[in-house]
């Protein structure tokens, strides 16, 4: 790939090894020249979702678990601070006393993990502040904040704590920040504004979060978060990262884009890089500003449309794929064969089906009018559970649970997205879909 080549905007390559939209007129500042940093996707705890055990491949279900639990808390939270801060709801989702009422049974029943235990995640190096402070970060279109643990936080185990008392440019905006969850564990801190670069583009009088308290960082592989949705799911109420380099004209155009994939991965900002896929780009309108939701014309199952015109968030801090009970249901049935997990002796994962583990059924989502296709072996690569005769079988990507708070609304992960190039739009309030050179 030739960075040199592409337009003004930056390029991040990566390695994987595992709002109220802002939308001010920008200030004349010239774009930035492009340039390149490296990220790694992690695990929240540092283990794979897939294990090998007695010489097999099978999925890590404890893993899989915590982040069911943490996307949980997580939209949870999100959903609270859109009704907060637009006085609505979001299309598609559980009303607010169903969802709290799901969460609080699971919250008592389970443990409910704080901040990002448990996810995901695409990581670069960022700084913050002037001198630079330097932070390995987490970037995300599924949440909206920026924040980091701060030096005065005594439970926070991070490798690196942010000090705004060493930089010049971080004015305490007096206010405070708190992500809350339902077991009583939280994260919370005061707000600054500074100067934040990733490679080379600087948002000046950034929102960041400065964490003074922490539940639970154990294990944490990170230092922070990036994130890349529209402010109205903001706790902090500032503008996201990539919203602020687009008003102050550091990047000239208002899309990045993600490829995510097994063989090596990027994201791109303020461009395109026509390089990592082929043919146009296919858009879909947002249709509210929250999440990056869109429409789902259709989930389709060997050539046919199994579940319709739905509701979908599209996320990178998502490993899998999830729907209600009902739509998966409907889903699954569209396979030759598929059996709930609890066939297979494992207790506590409803929702969870395994399909054979080799196969031909077609499988894709709808978006824009135009069916994306996500392979057989990348949908069951979740790994082995069992045999039902001969047969192996497979967990497959597709959660069916009503316990998130989702209702109707399906949220669209890794699964799908490491197989296509997908394009986020803050100018045009859209998402797009490419296929993958």
């Amino acid at each position: 790939m030739n960075f040199l080549n592409l337009p003004t905007g930056t390029v991040f390559a990566l390695l994987q090894l595992l709002a109220l939209s802002t939308t001010a007129a920008p200030v004349d500042v010239a774009p930035q020249a492009s340039s390149s940093v490296i990220l790694l996707k992690r695990h929240y705890v540092g283990t794979p979702p897939l294990v090998t055990r007695d010489g097999e491949n099978k999925p890590d279900m404890a893993w899989l678990k915590s982040q069911e639990n943490h996307l949980r808390g997580k939209i949870h939270n999100q959903l609270s601070n859109f009704e907060k801060n637009t006085g609505k709801t979001l299309l598609g989702f559980d009303d607010k006393a169903t969802r709290e009422s799901n969460f609080a049974k699971r919250a008592s029943a389970e443990e409910v993990l704080t901040s990002e235990q448990g996810g995901s995640y695409w990581q670069g190096s960022i700084t913050i502040g002037t001198p630079a402070q330097t932070f390995l970060m987490d970037f995300d279109t599924g949440s909206s904040d920026l924040w980091v643990p701060g030096n005065t936080c005594s439970n926070c185990n991070q490798a690196h704590k942010y000090t705004p008392s060493a930089s010049s440019t971080a004015p305490d905006q007096g206010r405070t920040f708190t992500i809350g969850y339902g077991d009583g564990s939280q994260t919370s801190g005061e707000v600054y504004l500074d100067s934040v670069t990733v490679a080379g583009l600087t948002a000046k009088n950034q929102g960041v979060g400065f964490a003074t308290s922490a539940s639970s960082t154990t294990g944490a592989t990170f230092d922070g978060l990036v994130g890349m949705a529209y402010q109205s799911l903001s706790t902090e109420r500032t503008s996201p990262f990539f919203q602020s380099l687009y008003n102050q004209r550091v990047v000239s155009s208002g899309q990045f884009a993600f490829k995510l994939t097994s063989s090596g991965a990027e994201l791109s900002l303020g461009t395109l890089d026509t390089n990592a896929y082929t043919g146009s780009v296919t858009y879909t309108p947002v249709t509210q500003q929250g999440y990056w939701q869109v429409t789902m014309g259709s989930a389709n199952v060997g050539g046919s449309a199994k579940v319709s015109n739905r509701q979908a968030i599209i996320d990178t801090g998502t490993t899998l794929i999830y729907s209600s009970s009902a739509d998966g249901k409907a889903f699954y049935a569209g396979f030759p064969s598929y059996y709930p997990l609890s066939s297979f002796g494992y207790s506590g994962y409803d929702g969870y089906y395994a399909i054979p583990c080799s196969g031909s059924t077609a499988i894709s989502l709808t978006f824009g009018g135009k069916s994306w296709s996500i392979p057989y072996s990348a949908f069951t690569a979740q790994g082995y559970v069992g045999n039902k005769g001969s047969t192996q079988y497979c967990l497959a990507s597709l959660i069916a649970s009503d316990s998130m708070g989702l209702g109707s609304t399906w949220l669209v992960g890794d699964a799908f997205l490491s197989n296509v190039y997908s394009v986020y739009d803050v100018a045009q309030n859209r998402v797009g879909f490419a296929a993958l050179r």
